[in-house]
């Protein structure tokens, strides 16, 4: 909730991701088996339709999604892509790869003196989705 004061806005964000109203963009996940060994950062821009979120990866008997992940890290077998798409056709992985595109580093947003996380929860990174309905 304190987001949503802090950025204006954000909550018609959520809404659009968490609703097929007006066919809006959809978060799929396709396999990407057969683009083993290739880098994230080479699908950065392989979805002309679509955002490439991360990757979902076998993990045990389940699976571990991996979202916004390092530049280098390169797809698996039995990895699937996660992709915000407007159909699902859109979020199809692409048949052939360009050259690899060289993305530069954001520097980590800086914190005003004092307002640094510390204790246990620290290192956490929490997101919080809720869908309310209104009824008139």
């Amino acid at each position: 909730m304190v987001q949503n004061v802090r950025n204006p806005g954000l909550s018609q964000v959520y809404a659009q991701l968490l609703t097929d109203a007006g066919g809006t963009s959809q978060i799929y996940v396709r396999d990407g088996s057969e683009l083993a060994g290739t880098p994230i950062q080479q699908l950065a821009y392989a979805f002309p339709r679509g955002v490439l979120l991360g990757v979902v990866r076998p993990e045990g008997a389940g699976f571990r999604a991996l979202l916004n992940p390092a530049n280098d890290m390169r797809l698996q077998s039995g990895d699937r892509l996660a992709v915000l798409a407007p159909s699902y056709k859109d979020a199809a992985p692409p048949e052939q790869l360009g050259a690899e595109v060289e993305l530069k580093e954001r520097p980590a947003p800086r914190v005003a003196r004092g307002l640094e996380p510390s204790g246990p929860c620290a290192a956490q990174r929490v997101c919080v989705l809720s869908r309310r309905t209104v009824r008139n």
